[in-house]
């Protein structure tokens, strides 16, 4: 079959995939399947493209408060519904530059380099995408924020630990920070590997009572996020996670991050100078004190 005619099939069939998963209320055009917002009579709207990673709850409410907010003409794609290649096919043929990347995965299909203006959010490894070109908004809350939920939910946090690779600087520095401010003390060692992480964390256990589970893939193997767990429960530390699944695991604190605030910080970043780079977060969005007992198992 020729070339030319498997790239036109390839895109037919992708753009009859794209992302139907907004909330119902968002107008679709049926011949594509692409999910747009509604442009009521007034002067034409910036075009901007919303690429999610998958269509987890998760990045699908990030999106669709981008969209609720409105400001922009919103395009909106799934990487469970076509490639990154094909979407960035597709986001080119239509005269978009700016680019809302949800999740790493995301970010890593539409780049810079391909000539898009990409903002990235719900992305940990922030440290990579900015030195490539990229702007973004942070993937968790104010740290001083989160500190102060954490110790009204206990009072005696006096000293919390990290462990992290290299990638989680930007995070490191800033929680440094935030602890200094309100008066807790704070360990940290760099390390980069699982085993290594564990081998330090029990070393570091003594000397804090309180841990966080920064979202570093590098060093955060299941097992050893297990052995982990296990060794701080049993020595009494109160455990801080941004993942469901730690959480489950036992951790005292899950802090969630809201949907409508980062949305609000992505539509700040777009309409923000070029140098400006990246924008926190401004408040917690839903926490869960899950005050389980502390158990060895």
């Amino acid at each position: 079959m020729d070339v030319q005619v498997k790239s036109l099939r390839r895109t037919v069939v992708a753009l009859g995939l794209l992302v139907s998963a907004c909330s119902s209320v968002e107008p679709v055009d049926r011949s594509t399947g692409v999910v747009t917002t509604e442009n009521p009579a007034g002067p034409a709207q910036r075009p901007v493209a919303i690429v999610i990673s998958s269509n987890d709850e998760n990045y699908q409410a990030v999106a669709s408060a981008l969209v609720a907010r409105g400001g922009h003409d919103y395009t909106k794609y799934s990487l469970d519904n076509a490639s990154g290649q094909v979407i960035a096919e597709l986001i080119a043929q239509r005269g978009i530059e700016d680019v809302v990347t949800v999740g790493e995965q995301a970010a890593r299909s539409i780049r810079p380099s391909d000539g898009f203006n990409v903002y990235y959010c719900q992305v940990f490894a922030e440290l990579e995408f900015q030195s490539s070109g990229y702007r973004g908004v942070s993937a968790v809350p104010p740290f001083a924020l989160q500190l102060a939920h954490w110790r009204t939910a206990k009072p005696g946090l006096n000293a919390v630990g990290v462990v992290a690779s290299s990638k989680m600087k930007l995070y490191v520095e800033e929680l440094r920070a935030a602890a200094a401010e309100i008066g807790i003390s704070f360990s940290y060692e760099q390390v980069e590997n699982d085993k290594e992480a564990l081998f330090v964390f029990q070393r570091m256990v003594p000397e804090i009572d309180g841990y966080i589970f920064l979202p570093d893939v590098q060093i955060l193997s299941p097992q050893i996020v297990r052995d982990m767990m296990d060794y701080g429960l049993k020595h009494g530390i109160s455990m801080l996670t941004y993942s469901p699944a730690i959480a489950s695991l036992g951790a005292a604190v899950y802090i969630a991050v809201d949907a409508a605030d980062i949305a609000d910080q992505i539509a700040r970043l777009l309409d923000a100078d070029a140098d400006v780079h990246r924008l926190g977060l401004s408040r917690v969005g839903n926490t869960h004190n899950l005050d389980l007992a502390v158990r060895p198992r």
